[in-house]
């Protein structure tokens, strides 16, 4: 992970993409639907990754760089708790914001930032904004 400017995430990070150094606005999020379920019936499986891309780079990441056997491994043991298979041949990719609620939960769940790293005297930074 690297950060356009040290000190919270909310500095932002700069983009994973090869030799770009631009600013990252997104993080691909992988999506597994479950078997025997499109993903309008059954949410599908969901996995943060903490990579980074600029605007022009979303297509940087392909399914197989974010389907990790780690990831594979985890998505599997979800699926069975909840009584389903991840249709691993279905799985897609969507994006965040890297300055989303969500990802920053990622982030402090993941141990990649310590808790509240993007709030300043426990305030969100940016209060108004629905990312």
């Amino acid at each position: 992970m690297s950060r356009v400017v040290e000190g919270t995430t909310m500095g932002g990070f700069r983009c994973d993409a090869s030799a770009c150094s631009a600013k990252a606005t997104h993080s691909p999020v992988l999506c597994v639907p479950y078997e025997g379920y499109p993903p309008e019936i059954r949410r599908p499986l969901i996995a943060f990754v903490d990579r980074h891309v600029c605007p022009d780079h979303f297509r940087a990441f392909t399914i197989d760089d974010l389907l990790e056997k780690r990831i594979r491994d985890q998505m599997e043991s979800i699926a069975e708790q909840h009584h389903g298979r991840p249709a691993f041949e279905r799985a897609f990719i969507q994006f965040c914001r890297c300055i989303s609620d969500e990802y920053q939960r990622f982030q402090e769940g993941a141990g990649l930032v310590p808790p509240g790293d993007a709030y300043a005297d426990g305030r969100k930074i940016m209060p108004n904004y629905e990312g």
